[in-house]
């Protein structure tokens, strides 16, 4: 992007871009798990929370203390930023797995909400 005297280039955005509608996905997934499993907005909003802020601080925290590296493999950030899609473009394995955790939580959620009664 010379135009504003950025050297990033144009598909590692669209490899950064990718990675955060993956994340995105990922933690949808779990909210509808969670809703369809729960039938509650406040459940949905409180577990998907502490589940995002958990996950975000285990990535964190796994760079800063020695011997605590392997918090950043369940941590779905690590997926995303943790392989800088900005400088090294596009990590196919990285995106699977965010897309992977995404298809199995919304698979789950619509089996859990098939069962559901919300017709009373």
């Amino acid at each position: 992007m010379p135009a504003i005297g950025m050297d990033i280039a144009l598909s590692n955005v669209s490899a950064a871009g990718a990675g955060l509608v993956a994340l995105a996905w990922c933690f949808t997934g779990i909210a509808f798990l969670v809703g369809a499993a729960t039938g509650q907005r406040g459940n949905v909003l409180a577990v998907t929370g502490i589940i995002g802020v958990a996950t975000y601080m285990a990535n964190a925290i796994s760079g800063l203390v020695d011997g605590w590296q392997w918090l950043r493999w369940p941590s779905p950030f690590h997926y995303f930023i943790g392989v800088d899609p900005l400088h090294t473009g596009w990590h196919p394995g990285a995106l699977l797995v965010l897309v992977g955790v995404a298809a199995v939580t919304t698979a789950a959620g619509v089996a859990l909400f098939d069962r559901r009664d919300v017709g009373v």
